[in-house]
């Protein structure tokens, strides 16, 4: 079986490090990225590269580079990878960018482990269906 592999975007170092271990816990290779900035580098290298990822977690709020930048990026760049957004806030521009995207979750903070790991495991085990909760 293939390991997945996950872009974590998150400027917040406590809990990306707890999430990047609830991840490796269930097998998938964790790719972080400490600021949106170096979360567009990523995306923007696998584009371009062999690097490929099966999901991107992405905060929202973040400084110079917005959760919000990205999608805006991956729409304007049509990047189908899917994206699971966690937010503690859900806004209209969050909103329109996620319906412009094939393949997007969201999930509110606070949230349990569980649901998040379920949510995660459901985004990458169906990679056809289209998602959206915007």
């Amino acid at each position: 079986m293939e390991t997945k592999n996950i872009l974590l975007i998150d400027d917040e170092d406590q809990f990306r490090n707890g999430v990047k271990i609830a991840l490796k816990k269930q097998g998938y290779k964790v790719i972080e990225a400490a600021d949106g900035y170096e979360g567009m580098r990523h995306i923007i290298r696998s584009a371009t590269s062999d690097e490929h990822y099966n999901l991107i977690v992405l905060d929202i709020m973040m400084p110079k580079v917005s959760g919000a930048d990205i999608l805006e990026f991956m729409v304007h760049k049509n990047i189908d990878t899917p994206v699971l957004v966690i937010t503690g806030f859900i806004n209209y521009d969050i909103k329109f960018f996620c319906s412009r995207l094939s393949k997007v979750d969201i999930l509110q903070k606070p949230f349990l482990s569980s649901v998040f790991i379920s949510k995660i495991n459901e985004m990458l085990a169906e990679p056809t269906n289209q998602r959206s909760n915007a």
